[in-house]
Order: C-alpha cells, then sequence, then structure tokens
C-alpha cells in the first residue's frame, strides 16, 4: 500500500511541475508574442515534458504567432 502511495505522490508532484513549465512558457510566449490563441493554447497544454524544454528555448526567437504556429506543426 505504501508503495502506491508513494507512486502516486511522485505522479502528482511530475504533474505539478509540469503544469508549472506550461504555466511559464505561456507567460513568456505571451510577452514575446502577444495574444495567444486558445487553439494554440490547447496544443501547448498536451505537450510533452521534453518538447516544453524545446519550447522554452525556441521561443526566445519567436516574433510573431505565425512562428508558434509553425514550431507546433512541425512538432
Amino acid at each position: 500500500m505504501l508503495v502506491g502511495k508513494a507512486e502516486g505522490k511522485a505522479e502528482g508532484l511530475a504533474e505539478g511541475i509540469a503544469d508549472g513549465k506550461r504555466s511559464i512558457i505561456l507567460q513568456q510566449l505571451s510577452q514575446v508574442i502577444g495574444n495567444i490563441p486558445e487553439e494554440l493554447i490547447q496544443r501547448i497544454q498536451v505537450l510533452s515534458e521534453s518538447l516544453l524544454v524545446k519550447l522554452a528555448s525556441d521561443l526566445l526567437s519567436f516574433r510573431n504567432v505565425d512562428d508558434l504556429e509553425r514550431w507546433l506543426e512541425l512538432t
């Protein structure tokens, strides 16, 4: 029983960290490119953690929402 509880806590912690990363990335994107359409936000919400890390780096070169759309299409 304790193993299951520990695994549940670990999963919850990992999910919370990933949610925090998504939130920060969305804030950064808003500062870089302005308003983000809801459709693109939803696509970002389902990215894997490795893609979130890549997006966090790549967003620094975005100039507008088209750059974000293009990035999402290529991933």
